[in-house]
């Protein structure tokens, strides 16, 4: 299973294409992969909601990762920072009632610094550098203007791609 989603590059965000094209390439994502990227792909605004902390679920075209099996996903949306956590682990979201406040205490500082994002036209995008300053992880986030719901398509270091759809959660600020 080859994972080459798109070309290689070593850049900061400002040169990332705003939203990833040909992500589900013939047969080659699942059905829930495809969903979340049309929804993706049909709601092209940036994230507009914030503070505000969401959750849901994510799957993952990966070689390691069985690509049928929900995972879930919190997202930390602030004024000047995002901060994104990946569950790999249980049956249930361990983040879905989190609120702003709890969220910023639980999660790292260094999100203040590596999560600042940048808001394109359809697009927010956050790009995290690994520790040698190559591409780490690219997170491309849209959200739909009517529900709220926010769709995330994550490369994550050569190793798997997420996509994934997230709500508000119910406590936020």
């Amino acid at each position: 299973m080859m994972l080459y989603v798109f070309p290689y590059f070593r850049t900061w965000a400002s040169d990332i294409p705003e939203y990833p094209r040909n992500i589900c390439v013939t047969n080659q994502c699942t059905h829930v992969m495809q969903e979340i990227f049309q929804n993706f792909t049909l709601n092209p605004n940036p994230i507009f909601r914030m503070p505000a902390m969401y959750s849901g679920e994510c799957y993952h075209k990966s070689p390691y990762l069985d690509e049928d099996q929900k995972r879930f996903i919190g997202l930390l949306a602030q004024e000047k920072f995002f901060a994104p956590v990946f569950q790999y682990t249980g049956d249930k979201n361990e983040m879905e009632f989190w609120d702003v406040d709890f969220a910023t205490k639980e999660l790292s500082t260094e999100w203040k610094e590596k999560g600042q994002y940048t808001e394109r036209n359809t697009s927010t995008i956050v790009e995290i550098p690994d520790d040698q300053g190559e591409m780490g992880y690219v997170h491309w986030m849209r959200q739909n203007r009517k529900s709220g719901e926010v769709y995330l398509i994550s490369y994550q270091a050569n190793w798997t791609v997420a996509f994934c759809k997230l709500r508000i959660n119910k406590f936020f600020k």
